[in-house]
């Protein structure tokens, strides 16, 4: 017997789990042929998941992650179980894809038959079998004993990892005389090439194979998947089988892969195409909300969660969404959140969830979450800032927020929390000064514990995404209500394209101590930096400091340098722009940790940089080289020395 077979089963399973979270899956599958015991332990952790990305992106056989999943579905689909559901089109690629294992260049293809042998005498089996590969290539030759079917909790199978791509290029002809040429070329319809969206046959049929595909892996273990993909196109077949699907509790829809309209629908030249269009793409965002109903009505509170659009909105798109109505998008996402139970909240809150949980805002759990991602935000969610508020209220643990816009007011509650906290602590501590000489050692340890529980969470790190703030006040606000815990403050823009009139965004204003900051990255981005006078002297415990604008010109008088501070940690400084102008030199004095120093200058569009006149910039160091009858305003700057002692001064950047 093998030493691993001989382990205690916790700590075979302690092993077994290690290597599924580094997505070793080459490990993995030399247990599942060490022992049969061994692998009947590695056989679930291996395959709950098999397309798990991890698993195919550290595939160690020298193919990438498409060739290991293709040869993962291949595999799936010679089993026993599935081999004799599968259609023509589908059985006749995986033959076809299984004798292309290196590429070759092939001339376009197109559907003529000048390169074919007569084969009109021929019936459908001989018809569609491949030239080097007779049926029995698709059937397994030795069926395995053991159940990979059975352990699949999770299908996330996705279009690419059936590879088209082996025999049939992007823009390039079908390769080689297949059976998959011929049918291709036997079943082109007229319809097929003036689909509206996908003119490209290679497509049409990548996602038909895809369609079956997913079709034939998911039906045989419905009754077993927790989460899979649907194509959007064939959300009524699955709808008929729906009673089939008890345990499913995340599903997301396939939205970019939609191979045709219906006949119904007709062609572009058709003069109630547009109409008839937009009426079909409704009927499929609808299929999508009757499924869900259904699901909670069989299942009541088992699907928990919905990928509808996925990462960016399929509205966007130039293909098959382009021209759906406005709000189409939220209307059907928030009709959904309202269907689903509300989520079990843990850790990371992020806007999918964050909006799912605003649909039932009182029934869920916050206790647990520590970080908060507020992404580029619907609509939606500017209209219900009051209940977002209320949410990140009872996020007692938060520690991190990133937010892609900062509303008016919005961190007011924060503030009045803030005030009463510090105004309870205030009272208690006079209270307990003045009786401290008349108590006991338990009854003063009996007064302290009347202090007020905090209640503000212990945020930690606050990132907002644009930079261009239109109200400073609400920055003033955080930066308060946080103070005693804020260790990282990031304000970055986004708007990339130059202003008109830029405006002067003064940092720090009306700012009061912050003790444990240690990281502060603003940008302004085309607007105007301008950094309070104090600013630095607030941040004792400064790490790292980036400051940048893209100010290209300027005048000399209109400079207000900064005071003098004390930084004793800071490691690293970076300034860019107004920032570098205004900076106190004589602060550098007082660095002797930094390793990073950058000081820069963004140039003109002739690619050079600005520099003032000769006389305007003696006067801002009140130096002229002859006397003048009338005195010439001074403007007070202090003197570059450039003589700092850093001693760990790695890197150094300055124009």
């Amino acid at each position: 017997m093998d030493p691993l077979s001989q382990l205690p089963p916790e700590c075979l399973h302690a092993i077994i789990e290690k290597l599924v979270l580094a997505g070793d899956s080459t490990s993995l599958a030399r247990l599942l042929r060490t022992s049969k015991y061994l692998s009947s332990v590695t056989l679930p952790f291996l395959y709950s998941d098999p397309y798990n990305m991890s698993f195919h992106e550290q595939y160690r056989f020298g193919f990438n992650a498409d060739t290991s999943g293709f040869y993962l579905t291949c595999m799936l689909l010679r089993l026993p179980a599935i081999v004799d559901t599968l259609p023509d089109l589908l059985k006749t690629a995986l033959t076809a894809s299984s004798s292309y294992i290196h590429y070759e260049d092939d001339p376009f293809f197109d559907l003529s038959e000048d390169d074919d042998e007569d084969d009109s005498d021929m019936d459908s089996s001989e018809r569609y079998s491949d030239d080097s590969y007779d049926e029995d290539d698709i059937d397994p030759e030795t069926p395995s004993s053991l159940d990979y079917l059975g352990q699949i909790r999770y299908l996330h199978f996705c279009k690419w990892q059936i590879e088209l791509e082996r025999i049939w290029p992007e823009n390039g002809r079908i390769r080689g005389q297949t059976s998959f040429k011929r049918y291709i070329r036997d079943n082109v319809t007229e319809q097929t090439h003036s689909s509206f969206f996908k003119t490209d046959l290679r497509e049409h049929y990548n996602d038909l194979l895809y369609q079956q595909a997913l079709w034939a892996l998911a039906n045989p273990i419905l009754e077993q998947l927790q989460s899979f993909h649907i194509p959007i196109y064939d959300v009524s077949r699955y709808l008929t089988v729906i009673k089939r699907l008890p345990k499913l509790e995340k599903i997301r829809f396939v939205m970019w892969e939609l191979f045709d309209y219906p006949a119904s629908v007709g062609t572009p030249s058709s003069p109630s195409f547009a109409q008839a269009a937009a009426a079909y793409k409704q009927q499929l965002l609808r299929s999508i909300v009757d499924f869900i109903k259904e699901h909670a009505r069989l299942f009541p509170g088992r699907l928990r969660k919905v990928d509808l659009f996925g990462e960016k909105s399929v509205l966007a798109d130039d293909g098959f969404w382009q021209g759906t109505p406005e709000g189409c998008q939220e209307a059907i996402q928030f009709e959904l959140y309202d269907i689903l139970p509300p989520l079990t909240v843990c850790g990371v809150l992020k806007n999918e969830e964050l909006e799912q949980c605003l649909a039932h805002p009182l029934l869920a759990n916050f206790g647990q979450v520590e970080e908060v991602i507020m992404g580029p935000p619907p609509a939606r969610w500017l209209e219900e800032a009051q209940r977002s508020q209320e949410l990140l209220q009872r996020c007692q643990s938060l520690k991190s927020l990133h937010m892609a816009d900062l509303p008016a007011g919005y961190f007011k509650w924060a503030v009045k929390e803030k005030r009463h906290m510090d105004e309870a602590y205030r009272i208690n501590s006079i209270t307990a000064d003045n009786t401290h000489g008349r108590q006991g050692p338990q009854e003063q340890v009996s007064h302290r514990s009347t202090f007020p529980t905090k209640r503000l969470p212990p945020l930690k790190s606050i990132t907002i995404a644009d930079g261009s703030l239109k109200f400073t006040d609400d920055l003033q606000d955080v930066v308060f209500s946080f103070s005693g815990t804020l260790q990282r403050l990031s304000v970055l823009a986004t708007a990339k394209e130059p202003k008109v009139s830029p405006r002067h965004m003064v940092y720090g204003r009306g700012w009061i101590h912050l003790p444990a900051l240690t990281a502060l990255y603003l940008d302004a981005g085309h607007d105007r930096l301008v950094v309070d006078r104090d600013l630095f002297k607030l941040c004792p415990s400064i790490k790292t400091i980036t400051l940048t604008d893209e100010t290209t010109q300027y005048r000399c008088q209109d400079i207000v340098s900064c005071s003098p501070a004390l930084l004793a940690n800071l490691d690293k400084l970076y300034l860019s722009g107004w920032p570098a102008l205004t900076f106190h030199p004589v602060t550098l004095h007082s660095t002797p940790q930094l390793t990073d120093l950058r000081i820069a200058m963004h140039r003109l569009p002739t690619h050079r940089h600005f520099i003032p006149p000769v006389d305007e910039m003696d006067r801002s160091f009140d130096y002229l080289d002859e006397p003048s009858s009338e005195p010439a305003p001074t403007i007070t700057r202090p003197f570059w020395s450039w003589n700092w002692h850093l001693p760990h001064l790695q890197a150094l950047y300055c124009t």
